[in-house]
């Protein structure tokens, strides 16, 4: 049965709003811990979003339609004594769109429907219904629009209330998420440096990587539904350091097309390699940074790549979507980071970005796309893993202009 009742006549817009930001902040401190910690924290706050948030009605009036006229006999007590009174009635539809329950309530700034009209909330219309006598179309129209214009007006004011929740509770979605997500790893890695067994899990006790020059800092992360189990991941401070020493090395380059020009492909691969080696270094013997074959640079921990570079040759889009695919066959853990390293050799540079672009957003795999930073040429996205669609890569896009020698 669908749900009946006037506009605005249900209680407070703001109190409501209210009531829902307490939700989204209960629905945060019950979060399942390791779901948490296993889940991208941008899928857990668009869905509190999207669970919490508010969708301002919109009133489609060009859409009104009728139904067909009645007869509306009522009965009045007056100095002429008890009497029916018959009239015409029609009913006015008017489609709407949004969270049609938010305007049951009443905004801060509120102006009271007309007198003798009535207007409810019907499903996903609303019906204002003209009573009255006479016989011109103008004088019922005037009627209708009216109300209809008041009705408006109290949605604009609703609106302005709807906005500042909706972006009051995003701001603070997005603190008390990762506020308690570091919480629980903060727990679990004190759990983990107590060296003392649970009595109710079995766990692997806690490690570290030992590293020389700079130290590249994994953090650990548990496997849903499951107790904690540590798996690497490169720091956000840490790929940051691996992105701009990979850029400074490529502006240095394109500074050079006389040089560069001259170089093959592995060339270029090694002087990259050369400084990142030069920035981080790992353990056992090995370096942090080494080159897979001719196309990948990788950063290596316990034999898990926490890091990606995808260097290739732009000789079409379907490079692009080659390396993406290359890229995610990689057993990668969720949240890790990774490079689309594309030198650009022959043709329009910028036709050429666009182009590359267009493939990523393409992709099966890609999940959005971050701000873009063309001025630095870096291009940021997040994909999914293969394995799973929880799993995300955070993937930086970087072009490299450089032209080869001309004959």
């Amino acid at each position: 049965m669908r749900e009946h009742s006037g506009p605005f006549g249900k209680g407070s817009l703001r109190q409501l709003l209210a009531g829902r930001l307490d939700k989204a902040m209960k629905a945060i401190n019950a979060w399942d811990a390791d779901d948490l910690l296993a889940s991208p924290e941008t899928d857990i706050i668009e869905h509190l979003i999207d669970e919490y948030g508010a969708q301002a009605p919109v009133v489609h009036r060009d859409r009104m339609q009728r139904l067909p006229s009645s007869d509306h006999i009522s009965t009045v007590d007056d100095f002429m004594g008890r009497r029916e009174i018959r009239q015409t009635e029609i009913t006015f539809l008017v489609p709407c769109e949004g969270d049609l329950d938010l305007m049951r309530y009443r905004p801060g700034a509120y102006t009271s429907l007309l007198s003798g009209q009535t207007a409810k909330i019907v499903g996903s219309e609303i019906e204002v219904i003209w009573r009255g006598k006479t016989s011109d179309p103008a004088v019922v129209l005037h009627k209708i629009n009216d109300e209809l214009d008041i009705i408006e007006k109290n949605l604009d004011s609703a609106r302005s209330e709807i906005a500042g929740h909706n972006e009051f509770l995003r701001k603070t979605v997005s603190e008390r998420v990762s506020l308690r997500k570091r919480k629980i790893l903060a727990d679990r890695e004190l759990e983990a440096a107590l060296g003392i067994p649970v009595r109710q899990h079995d766990g692997p006790p806690a490690f570290s990587v030992p590293v020389s020059r700079r130290q590249v800092m994994p953090r650990r992360h548990p496997v849903a539904a499951q107790p904690f189990q540590p798996e690497w991941e490169l720091l956000e401070k840490d790929y940051e350091e691996a992105i701009r020493v990979i850029t400074h090395s490529r502006n240095a380059l394109e500074r050079t097309p006389g040089t560069i020009a001259k170089l093959g492909e592995e060339d270029i691969r090694n002087l990259l390699l050369v400084s990142l080696n030069s920035t981080f270094m790992g353990a056992s013997g090995g370096e942090l940074f080494n080159g897979d074959g001719k196309t990948d640079i990788l950063v290596r921990v316990e034999d898990r790549n926490v890091f990606i570079g995808e260097c290739k040759i732009w000789d079409g889009p379907k490079v692009v979507g080659d390396a993406l695919t290359q890229l995610l066959k990689y057993h990668v853990w969720r949240d890790s980071k990774g490079a689309l390293l594309l030198f650009i050799r022959r043709g329009d540079a910028t036709s050429t970005i666009r182009k590359a672009i267009q493939k990523i957003e393409e992709h099966p795999n890609h999940k959005r796309t971050l701000d873009a930073r063309p001025s630095d040429g870096r291009y940021d996205f997040v994909i999914r893993a293969n394995d799973d669609a929880e799993r995300e890569i955070h993937l930086a896009f970087l072009p490299f202009i450089l032209p080869l020698k001309q004959d």
